[in-house]
């Protein structure tokens, strides 16, 4: 029995230890020397060390736990349907914060449009601590749910890709048309981030928005799916999102019958990876050869170079969704309009920290910090838009 407590006490003396001299770190900022001063500046999370959770440090705990046992806060959402141009449905969920702050009417109300992940919307637990950093701070959220979901009718044989920017690009002008005079950002998560970052690409400075925020993001869709199907990731992530997406599609199969193979419809409808679901389904709805010329369209690590305007990205060292080679670390280095901001765990959108993690994750904060000093510094921060 002595024996054995004393085995107990030097295994955890020697996590501890372990814990201190390689998990407890500082996140990384990736970034040219301008955009890395402003942010280390203005935002303190990225100042000081992350504590993650001590029990719960693993690439898969970091990215469950948290949708197990986290308590977000609720939002009524004010809610809106805009139609698009091939006459699909869009469902903005608006949290106005108009009683929150009298720092600003609703006109002028600085305002950050939330992109939710591959299968989220405005009600995942995640939005909501968007939502509730954001509208803390005394600005205004609203959140784009893609076709399909947050309550919206699929009117059309469309739903939503990582490489297709036009659902955003009509929403955040019609946001912009409604509150000219508001400052705007977006803030993307997961897949959210992967189709903010591919629009920014696009655009350049053509643009109402001032700054952008990612976290989570795949960069390298190849990287990501060779991540995603080795075996416990397979069976433990890919394979519940794969059941998420083929629930998704059930619900509005029949806008899909006259437009896809049935032997695609069915492949889809029983897919057990992302892949697997992109490959008979995504791909041949967005008119791609395959899902490797989709993949290929969807990658960002490519595309850093045209982002031109303030864009800060977070990603965990040990995510398994998008690993660290994938991450453009040194090419982050000379970009003045992207900072890529890596800690060394907090697997998917988990970043989990605090002994019960119940509330908001690490994320969230360098998140409200980005938002708010992007608002409260936007001369500053538009150091190297092109004018």
């Amino acid at each position: 029995m002595l024996k054995e407590r004393s085995l107990s006490i030097f295994a955890g003396f020697a996590y501890f230890v372990y814990y201190i001299l390689k998990i407890v770190k500082k996140p990384g900022v990736y970034s040219g020397p301008k955009l890395k001063k402003f942010l280390l500046n203005h935002c303190r999370s990225l100042k000081t060390m992350y504590w993650p959770t001590f029990w719960c440090v693993g690439a898969h705990l970091q990215t469950v736990v948290p949708t197990l046992i986290q308590s977000p806060p609720q939002h009524k959402y004010r809610r809106e349907k805009i139609l698009t141009k091939d006459g699909g449905e869009i469902s903005l969920h608006w949290e106005d914060n108009e009683e929150a702050s009298k720092t600003y009417n609703n006109q002028v109300r600085p305002t950050v449009i939330i992109l939710p992940g591959l299968t989220g919307c405005s009600e995942a637990g995640y939005v909501l601590q968007m939502v509730d950093s954001v509208t803390s701070l005394g600005y205004r959220a609203v959140v784009f749910n893609n076709r399909g979901l947050g309550g919206a009718e699929l009117k059309t044989p469309r739903t939503y890709c990582a490489a297709n920017t036009d659902d955003l690009k009509l929403v955040i002008e019609h946001v912009h048309d409604l509150y000219p005079e508001a400052t705007l950002m977006a803030a993307g998560a997961s897949l959210g981030g992967i189709i903010l970052f591919n629009y920014l690409a696009k655009v350049g400075t053509d643009t109402p928005l001032v700054a952008a925020f990612t976290v989570s993001t795949a960069w390298n869709m190849f990287e990501s799916t060779k991540e995603l199907e080795k075996p416990v990731n397979r069976w433990t992530l890919n394979y519940a999102l794969a059941l998420n997406l083929r629930s998704v599609l059930l619900r509005h199969v029949s806008k899909f019958k006259d437009c896809l193979k049935p032997s695609d419809l069915e492949d889809a409808l029983k897919a057990t990876s992302i892949r697997q679901f992109d490959a008979s389904f995504t791909s041949k709805v967005f008119g791609y050869a395959d899902v490797n010329e989709y993949y290929e369209d969807a990658c960002l690590h490519k595309k850093i170079n045209s982002i031109k305007i303030p864009t800060v990205c977070l990603n965990a060292e040990n995510d398994p969704f998008s690993p660290v080679r994938a991450l453009p670390i040194d090419e982050s280095c000379t970009q003045e309009n992207v900072a890529l901001i890596v800690t060394s765990h907090g697997g998917h959108l988990g970043f989990l920290k605090n002994i019960w993690p119940r509330g908001k994750s690490l994320w969230h904060s360098i998140f409200a910090d980005v938002v708010d000093a992007a608002f409260k510094h936007t001369d500053e921060f538009a150091f190297n838009i092109p004018t």
